[in-house]
């Protein structure tokens, strides 16, 4: 699917009125996934953790990244999600 394809999915509509989201991005679309966690109603956070890849295909691309983070977002009230 493409960005503005996701960006239209209702999560809101399905999500718990208090809510979290843990969201997997990589590093070169991080602003990509903050942005689309926040077109479905979430206020980006933090980073929950990274994934460190003990492998890396190096080959893949040129600048092969050795890891990723999975953010969080928050739906409705912060102190009690």
């Amino acid at each position: 699917m493409t960005l503005e394809e996701l960006k239209k999915l209702r999560v809101d509509g399905i999500a718990a009125e208090n809510s979290l989201l843990f969201l997997w991005a990589t590093n070169p679309h991080l602003d990509q996934a903050i942005d689309l966690g926040k077109s479905w109603g979430f206020k980006w956070a933090t980073v929950a953790f990274v994934w460190d890849k003990v492998r890396v295909n190096s080959g893949a691309r040129e600048t092969a990244e050795e890891c990723d983070p999975y953010l969080v977002g928050i739906h409705g009230r912060t102190r009690h999600v």
